[in-house]
């Protein structure tokens, strides 16, 4: 992982992806086979040792293609970013793309005139303006810049990284030779979202040429160049990219694994740890790089021997000053990075260099771990530290975290267990239980409520005494003793399961149409009073009329 021949067929893959056009002008001097104008007249110079041909074509044919005859031109970083930021909105969607944050000062490099003599004192002026051009986290307002942003080639590289990309021995006699007429060529930077910052000192350590990395850093190549590209980022941040007008790093999620082999580090100096080159390493240390240097994630060459998995380079720059208490961006130092990514191997190593062995007999050994990023515990505010490494590996979500648990993080659980955890636990558990019966008692006791009785139509009831209930045979009535026990309620159970469904329907009916019969008893009493009357008062009249007849048959009989 992150080798330096991976990492180079990565780049000639990326080159053959089909995104790269070769009508530019730039491929005419150099081209992506092979191939170009200058290479013969090199080839020419070499054979006869005449280099009359080659020197004449680089003072007139690629001079048009640099600022100021080659003395180079300053640039405000704004106007980078958002070349960049074009580039990528180019290539997403509509609702996918971002403007750049930040707003842009007034650009101080438009009152200046660049093509004379004056370049030495813009520069004095910008000590002045803004700490020679550096901001308090060494970044640069102004960059310098000398082949045009308008004659790059696709991937916005110079004729230096055009010849670089093909690593052969003519290529690279072709950059010294371009070098002794344009030195400033050497730390001109990629302009393209996917290679931004790439500068030939980092392309010559992809290439692990370490004669030509003690060349560059002679000429005066910058040690602490960073590369910000697309390409050169994990691939769970990718999506995250954002600018700002304001600096000219890219603003990543932390939200990310590392995923992927091609995130270097950004500075020349990881570059050489995670491409397993220690020489190069030595040699860019020699020339005052610096081992604690951190990255757009916080991350120095400590933290990427880790994500790279590679011990030897780990030791190599803790040899060399590199510091085991930075933390990235994260809160994670090299040893919670490594509990973090589950590298069982890097967590191991560097814990026994963390270590300080207190005595030491044959086998038996006595050692001291500093618990201030093992343990759960934060020891100056006493809180859950979710960065340590315990916790890290207790809810890391991969089995090789659990491979994690053994050693001393397997004894300090089991210290932590029997301190407290173990005591704490027995007595949740004890709550636990006493609540849970208490809970369950109360439930099943609980009072029956109006609405149950009115449910079950009495079967279950509040009062412990027989309900008599409604479903006998017609005309018998039966008396269930349903009461507030649970016997009862399995009882009332089993005679609804007897009852039939159309039974059940009726007794709802049956208990709407109650009201419905009471008042139609109500008006139809009305009505029978003035009935009765009414029929008393006709019969009345009727027995009067039978009296008189029977009186008149009892005179004719008489007579």
């Amino acid at each position: 992982m992150g080798s330096a021949s991976s990492t180079q067929s990565s780049m000639n893959n990326f080159v053959g992806m089909g995104r790269l056009r070769e009508d530019m002008k730039i491929y005419q001097l150099v081209d992506m086979h092979g191939g170009g104008e200058l290479l013969p007249w090199l080839r020419y110079a070499i054979t006869s040792s005449d280099t009359s041909f080659i020197d004449a074509y680089l003072e007139t044919k690629v001079k048009e293609f640099l600022y100021n005859q080659g003395k180079g031109k300053l640039v405000t970083v704004t106007e980078l970013v958002k070349l960049r930021n074009k580039e990528r909105n180019e290539r997403l969607g509509a609702f996918s793309r971002k403007k750049g944050k930040g707003k842009s000062g007034p650009n101080v490099l438009d009152d200046f005139n660049q093509e004379g003599e004056n370049v030495g004192d813009l520069k004095k002026a910008l000590k002045l303006l803004d700490g020679g051009g550096k901001g308090g986290r060494n970044e640069s307002k102004y960059r310098e810049i000398s082949w045009k942003l308008e004659e790059r080639g696709s991937m916005g590289e110079t004729i230096i990284g055009c010849c670089l990309l093909h690593a052969s021995d003519i290529h690279n006699a072709l950059v010294y030779k371009i070098l002794e007429y344009y030195p400033k060529l050497l730390n001109d930077i990629h302009i393209s979202e996917d290679f931004y910052g790439l500068s030939p000192l980092h392309q010559a350590i992809i290439n692990t040429d370490c004669k030509l990395v003690f060349k560059f850093l002679k000429l005066g190549a910058d040690v602490n160049s960073r590369c910000y590209g697309a390409f050169f980022c994990a691939d769970d941040q990718k999506a995250s990219r954002t600018d700002s007008l304001e600096h000219e790093y890219v603003e990543l999620s932390l939200k990310t694994n590392y995923t992927g082999n091609m995130y270097l580090g950004e500075y020349p100096l990881s570059f050489a740890a995670c491409l397993n080159q220690p020489e190069m390493f030595r040699l860019l240390l020699a020339f005052k790089a610096n081992p604690n240097a951190q990255d757009t994630n916080g991350n120095t060459v400590l933290h990427m021997c880790v994500i790279h998995e590679n011990m030897a380079m780990f030791k190599l720059a803790l040899e060399c000053g590199a510091s085991l208490r930075t933390v990235n961006k994260q809160s994670l130092s090299p040893l919670t990075l490594a509990a973090k990514l589950a590298k069982k191997e890097m967590f191991t190593e560097i814990l026994e260099l963390e270590g300080d062995s207190i005595w030491a007999y044959g086998d038996a050994s006595s050692t001291a771990y500093p618990l201030a990023k093992i343990d759960t515990i934060n020891e100056t505010s006493g809180e859950l530290n979710e960065a340590s490494a315990l916790s890290l590996v207790v809810y890391g979500q991969t089995v090789e975290h659990l491979e994690l648990l053994d050693g001393l993080l397997d004894t300090l659980l089991e210290a932590k267990w029997e301190a407290f955890a173990k005591r704490n636990m027995i007595v949740s558990f004890t709550a636990f239980t006493l609540y849970y019966v208490c809970f369950v008692t109360a439930f099943t006791l609980r009072p029956i409520g109006f609405s149950t009785e009115m449910i079950t139509e009495g079967w279950i009831n509040r009062y412990s005494e027989p309900f008599p209930g409604r479903h006998g045979a017609e005309g018998q009535t039966i008396v269930k003793p349903i009461i507030n026990t649970t016997a009862g309620l399995v009882e009332w159970i089993e005679a609804v399961d007897a009852v039939d469904a159309v039974d059940a329907v009726d007794a709802v009916d049956a208990v709407k149409a109650i009201d419905v019969v009471e008042a139609v008893d109500a008006v139809d009493a009305v009505k029978a009073i003035d009935v009765v009357e009414a029929v008393d008062a006709v019969d009345a009249v009727k027995a009067i009329d039978v009296v008189e007849v029977v009186d008149a048959v009892e005179t004719i009989d008489v007579v």
